[in-house]
């Protein structure tokens, strides 16, 4: 926090306090308001006051997202937090931002690295040498594992033809001659590299027709907070076209999607029209 903050140490497991003053009467007159402690200690002033601003705190961050991320923070955002009249759902709401922007930069980092890999991938050959071909492996292998080897099955010829490339050897060296041997090693691996573009492009095709899928040409039809089953959730209704697959069942491609906090569902035509029908139902 700006004026007073606890945060958790993470080298040393335990918590640390970082003052500033506030007068007694700013002290008192958020005490009134219930942003304060009713003897005027621990105050929060503005929503703000709730973000850590420590160095250790803002190096974590920096360590583990990328600065390209681009997350933004409404005012409706800070305007919900500070009209909450509760420090405790003050905090809470803080937190449940703070945890919301976290998630959104580390996604982005990681749809980054994904993108470059791609770009790397899809036009990769036998001129760019063992050792270029090697790190790309490596590179794949610990984006797999960082996101339950989503994308393990496209390496299979990858890793066959750097194996290829390495029993080709380079010519000149280790009596390695560009011989008969030799380009039917290098012929091989080019192969393979031609099965890892090709299935690179069609997994960047298929992610491309699953973000389409996401809000396009959307209109925010309402909103509200305090949603959720914790009462703690902003809601937000979306109108967006769906993807053509939608428009099979003869109903247009107009579809919703429906996002409480950080979950979310998309509903298509037919869903909508089934959804109108339980609502029928429905008695308050």
């Amino acid at each position: 926090m700006k004026n007073f903050k606890t945060y958790k140490s993470f080298k040393h497991n335990d918590y640390s306090f970082v003052t500033e003053n506030y007068s007694d009467e700013e002290r008192k007159e958020l005490a009134d308001k219930g942003f304060a402690l009713s003897d005027g200690s621990f105050p929060i002033k503005d929503a703000e006051d709730l973000i850590p601003d420590t160095e250790d705190f803002q190096k974590s961050l920096g360590e583990s997202v990328v600065t390209e991320a681009k997350v933004k923070v409404t005012k409706k955002d800070i305007k919900d937090i500070e009209d909450s009249g509760n420090i405790d759902i003050a905090y809470k709401k803080a937190m449940e931002l703070l945890k919301s922007l976290s998630e959104s930069v580390v996604t982005e980092a990681k749809d980054q690295k994904l993108d470059k890999l791609f770009k790397q991938s899809i036009k990769a050959s036998v001129k760019d040498g063992e050792d270029k071909l090697y790190k790309l492996t490596q590179d794949w292998e610990e984006w797999n594992v960082d996101n339950d080897d989503k994308y393990d099955d496209l390496l299979d010829s990858l890793f066959m033809a750097v194996e290829l490339v390495q029993d080709a050897g380079v010519p000149g060296t280790n009596n390695v001659e560009d011989d008969k041997e030799y380009r039917m090693y290098i012929k091989s691996a080019e192969k393979h590299l031609k099965t890892f573009n090709k299935d690179i492009a069609k997994a960047m095709k298929g992610l491309n027709e699953s973000k389409s899928i996401a809000i396009h040409e959307g209109k925010d039809l309402g909103s509200w907070n305090q949603g959720g089953l914790t009462t703690n959730k902003n809601v937000l209704i979306t109108q967006f076209v769906g993807p053509p697959a939608v428009d099979d069942f003869g109903l247009g491609r107009k579809c919703i999607q429906i996002n409480v906090g950080m979950d979310y569902v998309s509903l298509n035509p037919a869903d909508i029209v089934e959804l109108k029908e339980v609502l029928k139902k429905f008695k308050k």
